[in-house]
């Protein structure tokens, strides 16, 4: 198993950004005050060392030229020491161009994230992005003639969007190739054009059950791609739960969990379907967790036929099923031979 990252986060929170998307308000996302490049040299004043420092949540690159470079001279010291491999940040994807990449190299940014949300037009429109599905494409085709990794967000369940929009959206991206992706389902913040249309009548947001069915086809798209999910819907902060702050949608502490959980209920659905009898499964703790589901949801609906389940967890890199059927099994499998039709839509 890979070493996790360490990152050391700083967060713009709409610095740079000269539009108001529909779902935007940072603030309430991020829980964060806007950094400087002062708060940026102050942290970094101590004998830690991390792989990246991370410039989240705003458009870093259109920041004017003169604050890009105050951060840049606020962490270059601690790269020249060693402390630090490299930058990485968020901006949109109409605003990469050649120098601007140039810019990027020569100030060691290692990693490009490029807020998508989508790749139909319509949806980009609706939602104010501001730049369309091609400049996508020519932003992530100048990346690559860079050393830079590049990573894609992509969100589900906003307005003008559907499932079907969303799995176009997901293949787009994997046809473009990115080093990884995140996806959002979108959440509805207090003080923001999605709220007031959802008031109004004029959005319903995806429910819960709705948003984990598709963001399951869409993990199973990209891991069967090669491409890695880095994250799979917001990190709840406290600042979500401030009255009038979060408004509607698909929000969970376990989002995540549950988006797996559901892959692998459809897949051991199926494998135990002719099962009889105590069934015991060993395997390592990233399977198990799932076999079992949050709050013990999936070995439930297994249970539902003939077979009872016993979960052993244990150092190992599959999955052993001993019983009336014999099979171990590698947790790719679970995602490569997964149906992704299998998976209910709206």
């Amino acid at each position: 198993m890979s070493k996790k990252r360490q990152i050391l986060p700083f967060f713009l929170v709409q610095k740079g950004c000269p539009y108001a998307c529909s779902y935007c308000k940072q603030e309430d996302i991020s829980g964060k005050e806007a950094c400087t490049p002062s708060d940026v040299q102050k942290a970094l004043e101590n004998d830690r060392s991390y792989d990246e420092v991370a410039l989240y949540g705003g458009s870093f690159t259109c920041l004017p030229k003169e604050e890009r470079f105050a951060f840049y001279e606020a962490i270059r010291p601690s790269i020249d020491a060693g402390k630090i491999n490299g930058i990485r940040i968020s901006t949109r994807p109409d605003a990469i161009n050649e120098s601007i990449v140039e810019e990027l190299v020569k100030n060691h940014v290692k990693a490009v994230e490029l807020g998508v949300q989508s790749m139909d037009d319509e949806v980009l429109f609706t939602n104010g992005r501001g730049h369309t599905k091609e400049d996508v494409r020519t932003a992530v085709n100048l990346l690559k003639t860079a050393p830079i990794s590049i990573g894609l967000q992509m969100m589900t369940g906003l307005p003008r969007d559907t499932d079907e929009l969303a799995i176009r959206t997901a293949k787009s991206l994997i046809c473009l190739q990115p080093d990884f992706v995140r996806i959002y389902p979108v959440l509805v913040f207090g003080g923001t054009a999605l709220a007031r249309w959802y008031r109004e009548g004029k959005y319903i947001p995806p429910t819960l059950e709705a948003s984990v069915q598709l963001c399951a086809k869409l993990v199973m798209l990209f891991h069967q791609a090669n491409i890695p999910i880095i994250r799979l819907g917001l990190h709840e902060e406290e600042s979500m739960h401030e009255e009038g702050a979060y408004v509607a949608g698909p929000i969970h502490p376990a989002f995540g969990d549950l988006v797996e959980d559901t892959i692998f209920h459809k897949y051991f659905s199926r494998l135990l379907q002719s099962c009889e009898g105590q069934v015991t499964i060993r395997g390592p703790y990233d399977m198990i967790q799932h076999i079992a589901g949050h709050k013990g949801w999936v070995r439930k609906e297994l249970e539902k036929g003939k077979c009872r389940i016993k979960l052993i967890q244990e150092q190992s890199e599959t999955s052993t099923i001993d019983g009336s059927i014999q099979a171990v099994i590698h947790r790719d499998e679970i995602y490569r031979e997964g149906d992704v039709n299998a998976f209910k839509s709206n």
